[in-house]
């Protein structure tokens, strides 16, 4: 509509005083300018109110999280951490916190090195799935020492470490699924 009446301007300005035609195309130019700018303030407010949104989706998640997580005491000085997150098995992880004099030492006391190993290696060797093992545990900054997935860490580094050591554990947990998946394909 706005360009048509910008075009019947154009015809007609022959007729009209010059002038007075200028007058109404510039008067067109600014109403665009005030609805482009109000169409601009409509879509930053639409804008923050979705993320609004979804930080309130993002909260319901950080919630969910919360009431899905246990702690259980094992010991005087060690916790075991239920997470809502599964292996390959749709069992729930389990990361065991041991309060040290200066550290906390976060692990998954083996079981996850553990079942790689009890339902058979399919890779080509024993040293391939070592490295890429350590490989993967490294790249999550958590450490391997002997079958069990460790980090020490400080109090202060709990939250980033803990995503980690989880993060890890799905992965390596994952690799005889992705194996299996690929020899499946070969055959």
């Amino acid at each position: 509509m706005a360009l048509l009446s910008a075009a019947c301007l154009l015809r007609f300005s022959a007729c009209l005083n010059g002038s007075f035609a200028e007058t109404l195309i510039r008067d067109l130019g600014r109403s665009r300018a005030t609805e482009n700018g109000k169409c601009k303030q409509a879509q930053r407010e639409k804008q923050m109110s979705e993320n609004k949104n979804i930080e309130s989706l993002v909260g319901e998640y950080c919630d969910w999280l919360r009431h899905n997580t246990t702690v259980e005491k094992i010991e005087s000085n060690c916790v075991m951490i239920t997470t809502p997150f599964l292996d390959r098995h749709n069992d729930a992880i389990q990361i065991y916190c041991e309060k040290r004099e200066n550290s906390l030492f976060l692990t998954d006391d083996g079981y996850t090195l553990a079942d790689l190993m009890r339902w058979g290696n399919i890779y080509d060797s024993p040293q391939n799935v070592q490295r890429l093992i350590h490989q993967i545990a490294t790249g999550f900054g958590v450490m391997q020492n002997k079958g069990v997935l460790e980090v020490d860490i400080t109090s202060t580094d709990f939250p980033k470490a803990f995503h980690s050591i989880i993060q890890a554990i799905i992965v390596i947990s994952n690799l005889q699924g992705d194996a299996t998946n690929e020899q499946t394909h070969n055959n």
